[in-house]
C-alpha cells in the first residue's frame, strides 16, 4: 500500500506508524517502572522515522526528589523494549533510593 494511504483516521500510514512505536515506548517505560504509589513517572517519546528517542522522569511522592533521563534508539521494531531496559533500569535505581513515606493517618471533626 502507498503511503499516502490515510486510511479511516485521515493521518498518513507512515506517520500512525511513527505516533505507534512512540506511544508503545512510553508504555512500555510505565511498564518497566511500574511505579505503583511510590513515585509518578513521566514519559514522552517522539519518531522521526529513523529514531525513536525517549525522556523520562519521576518524582518521589512527596515531590522532593526529581530524577530524569532520556535515550534514543536506532531499531524502531526494537524500541520499546531497548529504551525500557535502559532508562527503566537507571531511573528504578534512582527512585528506590529514596527514602519511603510513611502513611500518616488523619481524623476529620465534623
Amino acid at each position: 500500500m502507498p503511503d499516502h494511504d490515510t486510511g479511516a483516521s485521515g493521518w498518513p500510514r507512515s506517520f500512525r506508524y511513527r505516533i505507534w512505536n512512540a506511544v508503545t515506548a512510553e508504555r512500555a517505560l510505565l511498564s518497566a517502572l511500574d511505579p505503583g504509589n511510590r513515585f509518578v513517572v513521566g514519559g514522552y517519546a517522539a519518531n522521526d522515522g529513523h529514531l525513536v528517542s525517549l525522556t523520562a522522569a519521576v518524582l518521589s511522592a512527596d515531590g522532593k526528589h526529581l530524577a530524569r533521563s532520556c535515550g534514543t534508539c536506532t531499531s524502531v521494531a526494537d524500541a520499546a523494549a531497548d529504551l525500557r531496559q535502559l532508562l527503566g533500569a537507571d531511573l528504578h535505581v534512582v527512585a528506590d533510593s529514596w527514602p519511603a513515606l510513611t502513611a500518616h493517618a488523619t481524623t476529620e471533626t465534623a
